[in-house]
């Protein structure tokens, strides 16, 4: 029997894989299909692939990943459209984050204030420009 795969089927084995049981081996494996099943894998794929990433603690390949997910702008025919946030807002938010993380602040910054851009009351980006804020009062 052959079993035909799509997208929002690996995606969700993925997730499953990584929020109920914490293997983040399989839910890594089940991503990398999914993304596999394209040219170029859709913004929510990615960004689970980047959120398995940073739980494993690699912080360049989930950067890699996030990074991908904010330049695709494929119009899936067929598919779902992943939501909007996929694209902007939680990519954006996971390499501010990341960014910080790996000391480059400005680029925190950055991926912050473009969020802001997007969504003025969010919620996380607003506690983060409270702390880079209080950040550069400290450094001075």
């Amino acid at each position: 029997m052959v079993m035909e795969y799509n997208t929002d089927f690996l995606l969700n084995q993925s997730m499953k894989f990584k929020d109920e049981n914490g293997d983040l081996d399989n839910a890594l494996k089940y991503a990398m299909i999914a993304a596999s099943l394209s040219f170029s894998p859709r913004a929510d794929v990615c960004c689970n692939i980047g959120e398995i990433y940073l739980m494993k603690g690699n912080t360049e390949w989930a950067k890699f990943w996030y990074e991908k997910a904010l330049q695709n702008t494929t119009v899936w025919i067929d598919e779902k459209l992943p939501d909007a946030e996929y694209f902007t807002i939680i990519p954006m938010l996971k390499l501010c984050f990341i960014c910080h993380k790996i000391g480059d602040i400005d680029a925190a910054k950055e991926y912050n204030n473009a969020v802001l851009l997007i969504d003025p009351k969010n919620e996380i980006a607003l506690s983060n420009e409270k702390e880079f804020s209080n950040s550069d009062k400290n450094a001075s």
